[in-house]
């Protein structure tokens, strides 16, 4: 599965971000969406040009960035059409980091069919 997401405005997006992570795997073009603790990022996987989401989170102690990049791992081994699977999971700058594939969204209510109450 390809992870999705639908683009906001250019209003929306930050750009407080490092530009390249994992040693110059993947290089981040835009922010997204930020939360206190989450940033989804758009970016690249270098060398082949693969669109990537890159989701950051930050603020974990050490012993918790060991036990979520263990779970993250974990949760990656499962194969399901609604998980999208982790390019990369790593640690950097005190943040952790999952890079999934990417491709262009939709807002989920123009991907259903939508009943009509009765």
């Amino acid at each position: 599965m390809v992870a999705q997401v639908t683009r906001p405005s250019a209003e929306g997006r930050q750009s407080a971000a490092p530009a390249i992570l994992a040693g110059g795997a993947f290089t981040i073009t835009t922010s997204l969406c930020a939360t206190s603790q989450r940033t989804l990022f758009a970016g690249f996987q270098r060398g082949i040009a693969r669109p990537v989401l890159i989701e950051r989170v930050d603020h974990l102690a050490a012993d918790a960035m060991q036990e979520a990049v263990a779970h993250r791992h974990v949760l990656n081994e499962l194969c399901h059409p609604g998980i999208a699977q982790a390019l990369d999971i790593f640690a950097e700058d005190g943040a952790l980091f999952t890079v999934m594939s990417a491709g262009d969204g939709s807002p989920l209510c123009a991907q259903t069919r939508c009943m009509p109450a009765q």
